[in-house]
């Protein structure tokens, strides 16, 4: 038998794929998809075939080292996903394979995995829908669809941001279909891949799980559902990253799949798409139709109480006496966002970020709000032994602290990203992290105390963010929504009272293509991080010097500038943003400069996309 060459790609920010010699009694049983331990430099690594032929493009090929499984634990078409992932992320496509896959099968783990079921496409094209004012994913409408796709012999895929969800969620599907519900992703690591593994030689299922259930290796895909898609927990943070919406919308197109996409008030990219014609738009009526009062803060004198304005501290007080629940948003954690001497000025900094460290009265401590380092709260100054401290700035903490003073009869709990079971109270005052709690939370009043810094974020999406807040608001307050600004007139406020959802999408998109910004144009951003600032400004100058001599005109460069996180965890950031058609056109060029270009030692370069 003529000798065979593998081309496998790992799960390394290396471009593949690489080749590697089959040697007897490998050659009958490798095929595309399977796992296989490779020497690459001086380690082993895990990686996955995705060609075999009799040539190779090298003269001295090193041998595979083992077969990991005896059937390809990665699909014919999950490798073409993953491939589009990696084109569209900048990321290898190794990296986007070992995303795919659950942790278990990212070591060198032997399995004896079952031969695959054939899974046939659909007769038909795929179909897109839009609903808009949905909050979860248990509506008629989806009800529905679900009950199609079931009838239909297919899998279904339902998605969700929010973890607290998942147990809900699972009781009310498998409520309706006992024995085809499984909730995916959960459990120690050996757990998941048995649960992905029972997951693939089931016919058909329906599965439920956060972002990575995208992936999961259902047979006969019938139906993907994507819940509350504004969420940003759809947005991985690591390489790749990429956003679960649109992997949903890349895999249900290429398995002849529907798509529903459902929440309060989707993205931006995702209206779109469907406006071109590419998907079906319902917008439900509102739930809830809230009174809704502007409170504009020039109008007040600020004092002590500037942060709830005198409307404000009346509707409050009125609304307790009647027996009423409130919510009040604050999208700061702690008790203070820094604390000050006094008598020399001297502020209390995260000696890794370079940032003021809030004060946590819960815990006694100083803490970082990026990297989360604590430390004690000090006696005495270390610059001049004054021991008189001043707060300053306002957290939910300091805020309760006060609001317990103004209105003692009120019972008051707090809400952030720590919370976990939301507490029975009469005041909550908690950041946009309560937000998980909606549509179950119902409140009589709400407040956003500050909307201003919602808006003014260094995102070109904070404008948009802010409406989604004020509108998954809308749905949690049956009675009253208050919100406080100093900027009464900001268009995404008047947007936001017109409550023409058409309208407001029209202006976003009119405003991000006059400033050519996705989805008319690619944005790919060049991260730059370092411990030392001169090396990271360094190579950032190397970086935009060879993008600006090389883009061809394919892309426009920005000057280097500080990241909106300019330091965390004693790394430095800086970025570069390149503009242009699209990612896909641009990524190949852009790797190609990045892989050329001069690299100072201890600085790390990543590509963001949109």
């Amino acid at each position: 038998m003529p000798l065979q060459y593998a081309q496998v790609i790992l799960g390394l920010p290396v471009e593949g794929p690489f080749d590697y010699s089959v040697e007897e009694p490998l050659a009958e049983k490798l095929c595309p998809g399977c796992r296989v331990l490779v020497p690459f430099g001086r380690k082993q690594e895990v990686g996955v075939v995705v060609r075999v032929s009799s040539e190779a493009q090298w003269d001295t090929v090193r041998p595979i080292t083992a077969l990991l499984d005896e059937y390809p634990a990665v699909a014919a078409e999950a490798l073409e996903l993953t491939r589009r992932i990696s084109r569209h992320c900048g990321s290898s496509w190794g990296e986007a394979v070992m995303t795919y896959l659950p942790a278990y099968l990212r070591k060198s783990k032997i399995t004896a995995l079952k031969p695959p079921l054939s899974s046939p496409l659909i007769d038909r094209p795929p179909r897109f829908f839009l609903f808009l004012r949905r909050a979860g994913c248990s509506g008629e409408e989806i009800r529905a669809k679900v009950d199609l796709a079931v009838q239909e012999g297919r899998s279904i895929i339902i998605l969700t941001p929010e973890a607290n969800r998942l147990a809900a969620l699972a009781r009310f599907w498998r409520a309706i279909y006992p024995g085809e519900t499984l909730v995916y992703g959960r459990g120690t690591m050996k757990q998941e891949f048995e649960q992905w593994a029972r997951i693939r030689e089931l016919p058909a299922c329906l599965v439920i799980g956060l972002r990575s259930a995208v992936f999961a290796p259902v047979n006969r895909l019938g139906l993907i559902v994507v819940s509350d898609e504004e969420n940003e927990a759809y947005q991985q943070e690591q390489s790749p990253h990429y956003h679960g919406g649109t992997v949903a919308g890349w895999r249900a197109q290429a398995q002849s799949a529907d798509l529903i996409v459902s929440g309060v008030l989707p993205r931006v990219e995702t209206w779109a798409a469907a406006q071109q014609g590419l998907g079906t738009v319902e917008i439900a009526p509102p739930s809830r139709a809230p009174e809704i009062q502007i409170i504009d803060l020039t109008n007040y004198q600020q004092g002590t109480w500037f942060h709830l304005s005198a409307p404000l501290q009346e509707q409050i007080r009125r609304w307790i006496a009647a027996g009423k629940k409130i919510l009040l948003i604050l999208n700061r954690r702690g008790f203070s966002a820094s604390t000050r001497c006094r008598s020399c000025g001297f502020v209390f900094q995260c000696p890794r970020c370079d940032v003021p460290m809030m004060s946590v009265s819960g815990q006694g401590d100083l803490v970082c709000g990026r990297c989360g380092q604590s430390q004690p709260t000090a006696n005495v100054c270390p610059s001049c032994q004054s021991t008189d401290f001043k707060p300053t700035g306002i957290g939910i903490e300091r805020m309760r602290e006060s609001a317990a003073k103004m209105f003692p009869a009120a019972k008051i709990v707090l809400c952030d990203k720590d919370t976990k079971t939301l507490a029975a109270g009469d005041l909550i005052i908690a950041t946009q992290a309560v937000l998980k709690f909606i549509p179950e939370l119902t409140v009589d009043l709400a407040a956003v105390i500050d909307f201003d810094a919602e808006v003014n974020r260094f995102d070109f999406r904070s404008g948009f963010r802010a409406l989604d807040l004020l509108f998954h608001l809308r749905q949690a307050a049956a009675e009253k929504l208050l919100i406080q600004t100093a900027l009464p007139d900001n268009p995404y406020l008047r947007a936001f009272v017109r409550d023409d959802l058409p309208a407001l999408y029209a202006q976003e998109l009119a405003l991000r293509r006059e400033s050519l910004l996705p989805p008319w144009r690619a944005l790919v951003a060049i991260s730059l991080r370092g411990p030392l600032e001169s090396a990271v400004l360094e190579q950032g100058k190397i970086l935009q010097e060879a993008f600006q001599a090389e883009s061809g005109g394919t892309f426009t460069v920005s000057e280097l500038y500080q990241d909106s996180v300019p330091k965390i965890r004693d790394k430095y950031h800086y970025r570069i943003s390149l503009t242009g058609q699209s990612a896909e056109a641009m990524l190949p060029q852009i790797k190609v400069i990045l892989k050329n270009a001069k690299r100072k030692r201890g600085v790390i370069v990543a590509i963001l996309v949109d």
